[in-house]
């Protein structure tokens, strides 16, 4: 395969781009470790940064699982505001683009982290710092 040069490497923002072949091993990316540290420290909202600048370097699958990862973070910022359509809203987003990947992707037990989720569509009182991403 031809790598492209460093100039093929951003978005329109100019931002880095993740190379060609990086979905390969993505699993094991700084930005993907980065992120669900501080998803797991219930640091949501950072977690959803951290994951952006990867998300912006992928396209197909790789794409829709890092989005899906993002989405369950909003989902559970929205949870910390009291936000319930955007809880369900973000939700139903996440399972569409984690699902698939289950049972595991990149090492994440992608059935487990949308089975802690659900609990948190109807239930406002849980401390949404409980939901642990778990790499195995």
């Amino acid at each position: 395969m031809v790598q492209p040069d460093a100039s093929d490497l951003t978005t329109p923002f100019g931002r880095a781009r993740a190379p060609p072949d990086a979905a390969t091993s993505l699993g094991g990316t700084a930005a993907l470790a980065e992120g669900i540290r501080l998803f797991n420290a219930g640091q949501h909202w950072h977690a959803h940064e951290a994951w952006e600048h990867l998300w912006l370097g992928l396209e197909g699958d790789d794409k829709r699982f890092v989005q899906g990862l993002i989405m369950a973070a909003a989902m559970l910022v929205q949870h910390a505001k009291g936000i319930r359509p955007g809880v369900a809203s973000h939700f139903r987003n996440a399972t569409v683009r984690l699902a698939p990947h289950g049972p595991r992707h990149w090492g994440i037990d992608v059935e487990d982290l949308l089975r802690q989720l659900a609990p948190y569509l109807e239930d406002t009182s849980k401390d949404a710092a409980l939901v642990q991403i778990h790499r195995r």
